[in-house]
């Protein structure tokens, strides 16, 4: 239900060719509250379609909090992904922890150079084997404070060059999809409102293990905070129904979003048993205007039999008052139509010797 909350939506911007690349983004938290959170979760899907991803970057929007002092080696989250091997053309699933490391191990890096706040370790085992994929993590100064507060880094080797080229990908290995979660990180802002998660995709030219800086496009996940959900039981004569709504805290002229509760949907479902049993009592109150038009019937065919001189049928009152009965009693619909059949039947059969 939480993870359901968080919206998503995906931008792409590749130089003229909008549509070549494409990724998503999501993201969500444990409470999605105001002002705490104990643990971040960011999922990214890219479609094997596109060009494999040489660097991605993630921006926490502004208003967030984040504590990265952590000592090295502690273990702050965990990690799942799946990737496409070019070596066994299989999907590799992928899993670990996320373990934080010394900045001063990484400050030469070719992915991002220079020294960073904190650096977490993606540690991503498969078959036996384990594949460290560093994270960047660093608040965010000059143009790119506006695209948020921090900015999570990570760069990825080229999968679908051939065997053998230094610096390929582990099994040829083609990152699909990533979840990873942080706990005790993140807090969120104070205020309420759609907060917006910036990222960039850089590919490589296919093939190549070239870099495609200029096709870099952009992905987004909007996350509504504060998200509540309320509950409760309706009880009816027909049953229970489970009803209940989503709620989140919306800035000022914002259209309210976030309901799941159909309010002419719960009225259905509150009203069943009552409108089923209106249905019954207009079924029977059909079935005794029905009875006495039979009824009616009867007695204009017992004035003509007796007009001609020959004997009424002996049952007429027998089964006009059973009608009666049967009409006050409100049974079972199917109960009076068998009934109804079985004294037709008879009054037709009376008659008709009559007739004869």
């Amino acid at each position: 239900m939480v993870a359901a909350a968080a919206a998503l939506a995906t931008l792409a911007f590749a130089g003229s060719a909008l549509a070549a690349n494409t990724a998503s983004i999501a993201v969500w938290h444990s409470p999605m509250t105001l002002g705490a959170s104990s643990s971040t979760t960011i999922h990214v899907s890219i479609p094997k379609s596109t060009d494999p991803i040489a660097r991605l970057a993630i921006y926490v929007p502004s208003g967030y909090g984040a504590t990265i002092n952590q000592a090295p080696g502690a273990n702050i989250g965990s990690v799942t992904a799946t990737a496409f091997s070019y070596d066994t053309q299989l999907t590799l699933p992928l899993s670990g922890t996320v373990n934080t490391d010394p900045p001063a191990n990484h400050t030469a890096d070719a992915c991002s150079p220079g020294t960073h706040a904190a650096i977490w370790i993606l540690n991503l085992s498969v078959s036996g084997q384990t594949l460290q994929v560093p994270m960047y993590v660093d608040p965010t100064t000059g143009a790119e404070a506006a695209l948020g507060a921090y900015k999570l880094v990570i760069c990825l080797p080229p999968p679908d060059v051939p065997a053998g080229t230094p610096g390929r990908a582990a099994f040829g290995a083609q990152l699909l999809d990533a979840q990873f979660t942080v706990n005790n990180i993140f807090s969120t802002p104070s205020g309420g409102g759609l907060l917006r998660w910036e990222s960039l995709f850089t590919p490589y030219n296919a093939g190549k293990g070239t870099v495609n800086a200029v096709g870099t496009f952009e992905a987004r996940a909007f996350v509504p905070l504060p998200v509540g959900l309320s509950l409760g039981v309706d009880v009816h004569a027909e049953g229970q129904a489970l009803r209940g709504r989503t709620a989140r805290r919306r800035r000022d002229g914002e259209h309210p979003q976030g309901r799941v509760r159909d309010e002419a949907r719960d009225r259905e479902v509150r009203d069943d048993g009552r409108r089923r049993k209106l249905e019954r009592e207009g079924q029977v109150e059909r079935e005794g205007d029905e009875a006495r038009l039979l009824q009616g019937d009867g007695e204009r065919e017992g004035e003509r039999l007796h007009g001609a001189g020959l004997p009424e049928p002996a049952r007429a009152d027998d089964r006009t008052g059973r009608l009666r009965q049967r009409d006050a009693a409100a049974v079972d619909g199917d109960e009076h139509r068998r009934e109804d059949q079985a004294v037709t039947k008879r009054w037709g059969q009376v008659s008709h010797s009559c007739e004869a």
